[in-house]
């Protein structure tokens, strides 16, 4: 009992052979030289690049803002639920950072260590410069400051 595979006799692997050539010579390949031969114009070659390009940025940024994301939800599931409502802003830090990231990306990296700097208690001296207070239920006043507020 051995190998099937290796049982095959030298006439059976000359006809295998043989179909595939058939296979391979039957395929049609004038679209494929001509796309070869033709040289391509600068705006084809510059469209190519950024299309490449994208690709990788767009996978890159899938990735970041995946690890970021679950970053912050671990902390918000470990930590956040230990420490009680500290948080002086509405969304809280973690959820703006959360926000943040999803939005901007690798920019909202930055735009979240700002907002965690601001989190303080001296914040709610500029609650009529640039925050609005909102009542939040089970969390009491709270400065409003979503991520949609940021100007650029």
């Amino acid at each position: 009992m051995g190998n099937r595979f290796l049982e095959i006799s030298f006439l059976e692997y000359l006809i295998i052979l043989f179909l595939i050539l058939i296979g391979l010579l039957s395929v049609d390949t004038t679209d494929v030289e001509t796309y070869l031969l033709r040289k391509p114009t600068d705006s084809e070659v510059r469209q190519e690049c950024l299309a490449h390009q994208n690709q990788f940025f767009k996978a890159e940024r899938d990735i970041f803002t995946f690890l970021g994301k679950t970053l912050i939800r671990l902390y918000q599931v470990v930590f956040s639920t230990r420490q009680g409502e500290v948080c002086n802003f509405t969304p809280s830090c973690s959820n703006y950072a959360h926000q943040a990231i999803e939005k901007y990306g690798l920019l909202g990296v930055i735009i979240a260590a700002d907002r965690l700097e601001r989190c303080n208690y001296s914040a709610w001296q500029y609650k009529d410069k640039y925050y609005k207070v909102k009542w939040i239920e089970k969390r009491g006043n709270k400065l409003y400051d979503p991520v949609d507020n940021r100007k650029f």
